[in-house]
């Protein structure tokens, strides 16, 4: 539908370029003399190879302190993508239901001069209303499965406080509301897993036996500096 603004997701392919490196030709030789040629290639390309992986204690030392923290952000990763799918969700909803708004208000106005196109275009919101439907349901199975994810390991509280009576009543919280606080707790476990490698790389300094390599991981803002007693 031309008039009602439309979400779509384009994907785009990469194409992987699969040419060999080195395309000269080279000159017809006996097969004995091919063979040792190549050998030395392979064995030319394997000591280059060899020298040029060759890392620094400091640098094995910054690359075992990052490991941790990987690890925990991968984890996160993992913990988060039930509120990935919910946020997706509701920015979604969020859009289809501003088109479906600007629409009417065009139908509205259509149907001065054109009802019969007017009622074809009122067709095409209804499918687009029906979608709605369909996503919020998806959303509210997925913000149940946050909260049960949230909650498995405290269900003796979780069943204490939905058992306590409530003075007051349910909050209607908005589901952008709680999209907004997710991105806020997202970014700020960001700032942590930094802070989280910046200080295991401190710490695989200070262990160092290397004295140079020690005091160049030093080098940082002056608003990093720790007090070590």
């Amino acid at each position: 539908m031309s008039d009602a603004s439309r979400v779509q997701v384009v994907t785009k392919s990469m194409a992987i370029d699969l040419t060999p490196l080195n395309t000269r030709k080279e000159p017809l030789i006996r097969t004995d003399e091919r063979h040792g040629y190549l050998a030395e290639g392979v064995a030319g390309r394997m000591i280059k190879i060899e020298v040029e992986n060759q890392q620094s204690n400091a640098e094995i030392h910054r690359a075992a302190a990052e490991i941790p923290a990987k690890a925990i952000e991968v984890t996160r990763e993992s913990d988060k993508s039930p509120i990935d799918d919910y946020t997706r969700l509701v920015e979604q909803i969020a859009l289809n239901e501003l088109a479906v708004k600007d629409s009417l208000n065009m139908i509205r106005n259509m149907a001065k001069t054109n009802d019969a196109e007017a009622m074809e275009h009122l067709k095409d919101i209804k499918e687009l209303m029906d979608s709605i439907k369909k996503e919020k349901t998806r959303r509210d199975a997925k913000s149940a499965a946050i909260l049960a994810q949230q909650w498995k390991e405290s269900q003796g509280e979780l069943d204490r406080l939905l058992l306590q009576p409530s003075g007051t009543e349910l909050l209607d919280v908005p589901h952008g509301r709680l999209v907004e606080v997710f991105r806020t707790l997202e970014r700020n476990g960001e700032e942590v897993v930094a802070l989280q490698v910046k200080l295991k790389n401190r710490l695989r300094c200070l262990k160092a036996k290397d004295t140079d390599n020690s005091k160049s991981c030093w080098n940082y803002p002056a608003r990093w500096k720790l007090n070590i007693c």
